[in-house]
């Protein structure tokens, strides 16, 4: 290679465009197409930069690549075949770290998270609800399931609202709700959301009405 580090940084940009932010994803089966298509990519270029870091001329990261990996593992964390979503964001909390600070975006700082957002965004913003989502999974993942649920309901609070006009999202939430409420023995609950989740997949031609 001519210049490892440039070609590190085209990779990325292209890639970039391929997996949307948070705030765009449709959550669709147009969407886990292209994912198909592109995570060997970004997995060969997540495993480039991860070897050069014990190597002379270490990969620099940068923003977009932390932004690359964070959007790659929301895109994909439902469909996750692989098992690739906890070694990109453990990647993107590294990558992250060893950017510059000048260039660090407060927004994607993962050890304040959810404390952050509310601090700086409006609230019934779509990165709310995903950030209270992703938190209630995790703790639920702890067996903290009233904790989670707390999580979990907050944020389908915000998803009554704008945030919650692409109805997959929605659709996302009540699976992941459905399964926190299971856990903590509340099973009417959860069988009136998968339902509910189940019926919404079926009438958009979801992926999400295999599960």
């Amino acid at each position: 290679m001519e210049n490892p580090q440039e070609e590190f940084k085209a990779a990325t940009e292209l890639l970039l465009q391929k997996f949307p932010s948070q705030r765009s994803n449709k959550y669709d089966n147009d969407e886990w197409i292209l994912y198909e298509h592109y995570i060997p990519q970004l997995l060969a270029l997540a495993r480039n930069y991860i070897e050069s870091q014990v190597k002379p001329n270490p990969l620099r990261p940068t923003m977009d690549f932390v932004s690359l990996l964070a959007n790659a593992a929301n895109a994909i964390h439902d469909n996750d075949t692989t098992n690739s979503v906890p070694g990109l964001l453990k990647t993107a909390d590294s990558a992250f770290n060893k950017c510059p600070e000048d260039t660090q975006d407060r927004l994607l700082e993962m050890a304040e998270g959810l404390e952050i957002w509310l601090e700086l965004l409006p609230h019934d913003d779509l990165l709310l609800a995903l950030a209270y989502s992703w938190l209630g999974m995790a703790v639920g993942g702890q067996e903290r399931y009233e904790e989670g649920i707390d999580l979990l309901l907050k944020a389908g609070k915000i998803l009554e609202g704008p945030a919650g006009e692409i109805p997959t999202r929605k659709l996302v939430w009540g699976y992941n709700t459905s399964r926190n409420y299971y856990c903590m023995g509340h099973y009417d609950k959860a069988e009136h959301l998968l339902n509910e989740s189940l019926e919404d997949a079926y009438r958009l031609q979801s992926w999400y009405m295999q599960v």
